[in-house]
Formats: structure tokens, sequence, C-alpha cells
């Protein structure tokens, strides 16, 4: 295994050193990552370790020599390898390893979940931003409607248009309008002028009657 993946270099840098004997008993039967070894937190499962080590090493043909097998398995078991089992310092060591490994683990999970929140904290604040940019149409309009501000706008240009087009029709248009307004009689309270000078004339005729 590579030395920045192997678990057993990880937690030698954690003070927990694991003799390369036990290390190879652990390799043997596969428990070589933190997360397998941080499982091992039980006495049964600690015996069933044992008894998957005596499996392996009691295979025939396993060791290629009597040295192997006693390196791996030390003078009081290579001769009998099915009775193999840990010895109280070895148990030690290995509840050492046991709860530095669920220690490394709980540290690593809670980072990757900070790091995961500060990740989505940074999405959501650039999702609001530019959200935030974006134009509101609170309204759209059809391909043929007008708004009023329109109306009146080509209201005006069009009266423009026409007084400087056609400046002698727009002299007469006024002319006509002045005259209208010379023909319309004047009132006060509902009379006219002419209401008020046949009064005034009837009421002298009677004046000089009276006389």
């Amino acid at each position: 295994m590579d030395k920045i993946q192997c678990p057993f270099q990880l937690l030698r840098r954690y003070d927990v050193n694991i003799s390369p004997r036990i290390v190879s008993l652990l390799k043997e039967v596969d428990v070589d990552s933190l997360r397998s070894i941080s499982q091992l937190d039980s006495p049964d499962k600690l015996i069933g370790l044992q008894e998957a080590i005596r499996e392996s090493v009691s295979e025939p043909g396993r060791f290629k020599n009597e040295e192997e097998k006693l390196v791996l398995l030390g003078d009081k078991f290579a001769s009998a390898p099915s009775t193999f089992k840990f010895s109280f310092g070895e148990k030690l060591m290995l509840n050492d390893a046991i709860n530095m490994a669920k220690h490394i683990l709980l540290e690593n999970s809670k980072q990757y979940t900070f790091l995961r929140q500060t990740e989505k904290r940074k999405t959501s604040a650039n999702t609001t931003g530019s959200l935030m940019k974006r134009p509101r149409f609170d309204y759209v309009r059809s391909a043929g409607e007008k708004s009023a501000v329109s109306d009146e706008v080509d209201c005006v240009a069009s009266a423009s248009t026409t007084t400087t087009k056609d400046p002698a029709t727009t002299a007469s248009t006024i002319n006509e309008t002045e005259n209208s307004a010379a023909l319309v009689p004047l009132t006060r309270k509902s009379k006219t002028l002419h209401d008020y000078l046949m009064k005034w004339f009837m009421n002298t005729k009677l004046l000089l009657r009276n006389k």
C-alpha cells in the first residue's frame, strides 16, 4: 500500500505504534483500512479476528518456508498456527489503534461536513446575487399593444407634424375657431345680452307711460 494511504502509517503520526508483526497479521485478513480497524471495537470482534487469522495461517502451503512462518507467528505459534491468539499487550495495542482510528474518522467527517456546508453557502450566495441582478419584467406587452404614454406621444407627434407640414391650414383652422367663438352669444344666468336689452327697453317704456 502507498504510505500516504496506509492507515498504519497514519496511526504512527498520531503516536499509535503498531508492531510490524501485528500489521502483517491484520493485512493477512484484509484489515487494512481505518474504517475496518475502527470496527474491531468489541471483544467478540477481536475473537473473530483471531479466528480469521488462525484459519488463514493454517492453510496448507501458506508459507514458503519455516522462517516466514516464524516471522509472522513468533516462536510460540509457529509450530501450531491453529492455536494463535493475541497477547495482553497486543490487545492493548489494538485498542489504541481502534480508538485512534475512530477519532480520525470522526474528525475527518466533521471537516468534510464543514467544507460541504461552506460550499453550499457560497453556492447559495452566488445564486442569490445573480438572481438579484436580473431585471424584473412585471408586465410584458403583446405585439399589437400600446401604452397610454405611447398614445400620448403619438398624438403630440401627430399634431406637431400637422402644424409643421401645412402652416396655411393651421392658420385657417385658427380663424375658423375664432369666428365660431364670435357667433356664440354671451350669456349670464342663462340670459343673453339681447334678453337684458329687451327687458331694459320695456322697463323704460313703462316708466315713460306712467309719467
